[in-house]
């Protein structure tokens, strides 16, 4: 666990498969500058999502990996604001839609004869 930010569970199936879980808060903020106008305004865009997803991994060779995610991305809290305002003072609430989404990797590791 790495909280409050996320939790995850990694299980070895057999000795090549792993299943893994996870929960996680993310999040990220930019300051924004209106630099057009005759006058300096700033303004802050926040957004916060809560993202759960399952994975499976398989060795497919010593150094060769094989991975399917399936997940779902809540959306939380989407909006901009001045500088130091919170979601309930937003000058504009945009709302995201939720997501799932299914992905494949191939991913490359270490060997073992590099540990042995």
């Amino acid at each position: 666990m790495t909280l409050p930010k996320s939790i995850s569970m990694r299980k070895e199936i057999n000795p090549k498969p792993y299943l893994l879980g996870q929960v996680e808060f993310e999040g990220w903020r930019y300051n924004l500058t209106d630099a057009i106008g005759d006058e300096r305004r700033d303004f802050t865009l926040r957004k916060a999502d809560l993202e759960a997803r399952i994975l499976l991994e398989r060795e497919i060779h010593d150094w060769l990996w094989f991975g399917v995610e399936l997940g779902y991305n809540k959306n939380v809290s989407y909006y901009l604001a001045n500088p130091g305002q919170r979601g309930n003072n937003a000058l504009i609430d945009l709302r995201a839609r939720d997501a799932r989404y299914l992905k494949f990797t191939l991913f490359f590791v270490p060997p073992r004869s590099m540990f042995d």
